[in-house]
């Protein structure tokens, strides 16, 4: 059941836009199809870890980058890209990130996350029909 094990990490400055992502999140998690399909998600909001953990994890994030910058071409290595977009997202108001295993399957600022997880309900019938949350979610996402 790994391969279908997806998580999202988000946070941001608006406590009530964090609290609200994961409110949507907890109920997509209990949907039925999910539990049909044996998708299993987790989401960790890191708006609620304390300071110090949220300080190492940003600086963790900006090492990657450095060490990542000082190695390889950034004009063409697209990780490096998704790496200074992830933080350039540190201050906003709301960001979340979607992964499953290694792989960042979508990174986005507030109200384009918010309005894929607000509208599920119109949208979880495309996870049989697309063959997967993963797949659903990102149609979905990127219109």
């Amino acid at each position: 059941a790994q391969e279908n094990k997806y998580v999202f990490f988000y946070g941001g400055t608006d406590i009530t836009w964090t609290q609200r992502f994961g409110s949507y999140l907890d109920n997509i998690k209990r949907d039925s199809i999910l539990k049909q399909t044996d998708t299993y998600i987790e989401h960790f909001n890191l708006s609620r870890i304390d300071p110090n953990s949220e300080s190492k994890f940003w600086a963790n994030i900006t090492n990657s980058f450095l060490s990542k910058i000082q190695k390889h071409n950034f004009k063409t290595d697209s990780v490096l890209k998704e790496i200074q977009t992830f933080l350039s997202m540190k201050t906003e108001k709301g960001w979340a990130l979607l992964s499953k295993g290694e792989n960042v399957l979508r990174l986005d600022y507030n109200e384009a996350m918010m309005s894929v997880v607000e509208g599920f309900e119109i949208w979880r019938n495309k996870i049989v029909e697309l063959q997967g949350f993963e797949n659903a979610f990102i149609t979905i996402a990127t219109k």
